[in-house]
């Protein structure tokens, strides 16, 4: 889940950090890694974009909730200096 902002929102007994602005279905490797390559030029339209990520796992039976999604941490990435 990719977001531009952050509100923090209750979810299944966890927290949803950002707001679901683009839903992603992504695979990991065996050894649980992704890799999303994303080249950028150097627009100055990015300068200050940040944006926030957070991985959900639906149908994880050792899930607290009753929807069974885990919420992993977030991450923030502001692009430009």
């Amino acid at each position: 889940m990719v977001g531009f902002g952050l509100p923090g929102a209750p979810y299944d007994q966890g927290h949803l950090h950002p707001t679901p602005d683009l839903l992603l279905g992504l695979l990991t490797s065996a050894a649980g890694e992704l890799l999303l390559p994303l080249p950028l030029g150097a627009d100055p339209l990015l300068c200050g974009l940040t944006l926030s990520m957070q991985v959900l796992v639906p149908g994880d039976p050792g899930a607290a909730g009753a929807k069974e999604t885990s919420q992993a941490n977030w991450l923030s990435l502001t692009f430009g200096a």
